[in-house]
């Protein structure tokens, strides 16, 4: 508890110092429930527990329906599956406090990692454009145009160029070129190469993902707050 209090008062405050108490809480309390807490105490954390699962299962499901992220079937299926063990008659109270805390942390994980944190990454242009390249052109030479998103200088496995202005990127031009480039970029590229033809391959929606807003996570408005780019190819007429 004083380490606790240490790290929360302090300034240089990052959770991954206070994560390293957690392990000494947990075994504290289950030294607690299996050798102190009384019969009327675990029944009534068993009842704590039981309504936390459910209100959980509901915010999921409702959240699910707000972003519209994935099909409301699976989140449905899931919870009442888990239900169904959690809530199946046990021998003692503890380990139907076990059982539920399991079901709690299954479900928020699988949330979590398999659903919600699955669909953002969907919207990282740089790293669905850099597949996107290496299924379609792997190998090939594109060049990024006004933009700099290091994923996809990751992620794509051709050479990568850089050419901020028009200038850089008419001595990069030969036969033709690929160009990943913001959407609203397309126009000036269609005034630069006039006597050339601009075709847009494919377009990836792209939001700074670690900052994610309500307009972004509600279904109807996310398309406002999205950002578009584009994997073109300037080529001749």
């Amino acid at each position: 508890m004083v380490t606790f209090l240490l790290f929360s008062l302090s300034k240089f405050q990052l959770p991954h110092y206070i994560v390293i108490v957690f392990p000494h809480f947990a075994m504290m309390t289950a030294y607690w429930i299996l050798e102190k807490a009384s019969g009327k105490t675990l029944k009534a954390i068993n009842t704590m527990q039981a309504v936390l699962y459910v209100t959980l299962s509901i915010l999921v499901i409702a959240f699910v329906y707000y972003t519209g992220f994935c099909s409301l079937l699976f989140p449905i299926i899931l919870s009442i599956v888990i239900a169904i063990v959690i809530f199946s008659k046990t021998e003692s109270y503890q380990l139907s406090i076990v059982k539920k805390n399991i079901g709690f942390a299954v479900l928020l994980a699988i949330f979590i990692n398999g659903m919600f944190y699955h669909s953002l990454l969907n919207y990282q242009a740089g790293m669905t454009a850099g597949k996107w390249m290496n299924t379609n052109y792997k190998g090939k030479t594109v060049t990024m145009y006004k933009c700099s998103p290091y994923t996809f200088e990751f992620y794509c496995m051709g050479d990568v160029e850089r050419a901020d202005t028009d200038s850089i990127l008419h001595n990069k031009y030969k036969d033709s070129m690929l160009v990943f480039t913001p959407a609203i970029r397309i126009n000036e590229l269609d005034a630069s190469f006039h006597d050339k033809k601009i075709i847009v391959l494919d377009s990836f929606h792209n939001f700074h993902v670690s900052q994610v807003t309500l307009p972004f996570l509600n279904k109807d408005t996310r398309d406002s707050v999205v950002e578009t780019f584009v994997i073109a190819m300037i080529k001749k007429q």
